[in-house]
């Protein structure tokens, strides 16, 4: 369950930076016009992990609760490194961003084949209540 830690840590770190960079640059509401601007930056990497990282956790508690196979940490371990990875892209990079470019796609691919792998174990709860509320 560490990478649900990191993917706590991750999102509420940059709600922190952004609470941060709006009193540093004095922007209450809203970003820069300055698309570039690290603020802007801040608060697209927030908006972004916001989106997928509970998603991703709650991915991860629901199959922790089994005994996964490696392949499912891997898959974890994966989608955990390459959110972060894009995250370093986003506030690195001024116009390349070479890391936002890897993680990006290979966060999609392992939180796909993670969702289809994740998915089994689900059903198989789903199967084993109805069993038991029959009999």
């Amino acid at each position: 369950m560490l990478c649900v830690g990191i993917l706590g840590i991750l999102l509420f770190g940059l709600g922190f930076a952004v609470s941060g960079a709006r009193g540093k640059f004095n922007v209450g509401i809203g970003v820069t016009p300055d698309s570039d601007h690290m603020l802007n930056r801040l608060v697209r990497a927030h908006g972004n992990t916001s989106e997928y990282a509970p998603f991703l956790a709650l991915m991860f508690l629901l199959h922790g609760i089994y005994q996964p196979s490696n392949l499912v940490v891997g898959l974890m371990v994966a989608a955990t490194a390459a959110r972060v990875i894009f995250v370093v892209g986003l506030l690195t990079s001024v116009s390349v961003r070479p890391f936002h470019l890897f993680g990006l796609p290979f966060e999609a691919h392992a939180e796909f084949f993670g969702r289809r792998a994740m998915s089994i174990p689900v059903k198989w709860v789903r199967h084993i209540e109805a069993w038991q509320q029959s009999g």
